[in-house]
């Protein structure tokens, strides 16, 4: 069967995708209805993926900058606390 048959016959496509899920495990059969949602939502609401990536750049350096800061702050007087012997 050429693809373009599977592609242009809706029957075709339908038996084809049922054949080649059918026999696998739930979490595989999971794994594929999210991916097919995910392109569902692409295609029919592609504003949903439209991402303010300055936003997020700004979000990830201050969780950047916080997690320095704990860090920092979890590290202060190590040398005093555990001095080489």
């Amino acid at each position: 069967m050429h693809n373009s048959n599977l592609y242009n016959n809706s029957a075709l496509l339908q038996e084809f995708i049922w054949h080649s899920i059918k026999d696998l495990p739930k979490e595989s059969v999971d794994e594929i209805l999210s991916f097919m949602l995910y392109v569902r939502k692409k295609n029919y609401h592609p504003e949903l993926f439209d991402i303010e990536y300055e936003i997020l750049n700004d979000e990830l350096l201050q969780k950047s900058i916080n997690e320095t800061q704990h860090l920092e702050m979890e590290f202060a007087n190590y040398k005093n606390k555990f001095p080489n012997e």
